[in-house]
């Protein structure tokens, strides 16, 4: 992993520890020059730090005025406004091989709602075969308040592929994270199916989240 060395030299400040990072990097196998989508960027602070670990790392946010600035601090890096990737850069985003899920409205709300399952949908139609998909959450009780991992996690169970969650210490007592992961199977799949999966999973579950009884997800399961 060619990356490592230069994780301790950078001077940039990504948004989530870097050691969390460099430990959800290494969990997944995230190998030097991967294309990787950080959805919801903000001000591109993430995509700055992969692009200095040696990652190919491209920016998505709903904020036309976050986008603008972070085009200006980091020139060479491609940032695009949207909030579903493929009206805005049809094509273009295929290949992905990692994307981090954050901040989109369309997961503001009920992440079992019809749009939030069309936005993931597109998203996963820009994954290679055998891409991973990564909601991350926090368990800090002073940050904004965010979905129960257990909702993202049934919300990627409805798409093909592996589900799981992971935990990580952030190095103190009161905060650690948790990611709800989808690793995509091998079978490569047109953006027509896509569209058709992300319509079933709604109408799977379509309704209000966090307050529904949950599963528990403890170790790797098959999505449907």
């Amino acid at each position: 992993m060619g990356w490592i060395p230069h994780e301790a030299t950078s001077v940039v400040e990504p948004p989530y520890p870097r050691r969390l990072l460099r430990e959800l990097l290494l969990r997944n196998h995230i190998s030097l020059g991967a294309r990787i989508l950080d959805a919801g960027c903000g001000r591109g602070e993430l995509v700055r730090y992969l692009a200095s670990l040696g990652f190919d790392p491209t920016g998505l946010d709903e904020s036309e005025s976050d986008i603008e600035l972070a085009r200006e601090q980091n020139p060479d890096l491609e940032f695009f406004v949207g909030g579903v990737p493929r009206e805005q850069f049809e094509l273009r985003t295929q290949g992905y091989d990692l994307i981090f899920a954050r901040d989109l409205s369309a997961w503001s709300d009920s992440v079992f709602s019809r749009q939030a399952f069309r936005t993931t949908a597109s998203l996963l139609s820009c994954l290679q075969p055998r891409g991973l998909f990564i909601f991350l959450c926090s368990t800090d009780s002073d940050s904004e308040p965010e979905h129960d991992v257990l909702c993202f996690a049934r919300h990627l169970a409805q798409f093909p592929g592996e589900c799981r969650i992971d935990r990580f210490h952030s190095g103190t007592e009161s905060v650690q994270f948790l990611a709800a992961t989808l690793q995509l199977d091998a079978q490569p799949r047109a953006t027509l199916e896509w569209d058709r999966l992300g319509q079933k999973a709604s109408s799977v579950l379509d309704g209000p989240c966090c307050l529904l009884a949950h599963p528990t997800l403890s170790a790797p399961r098959r999505a449907a």
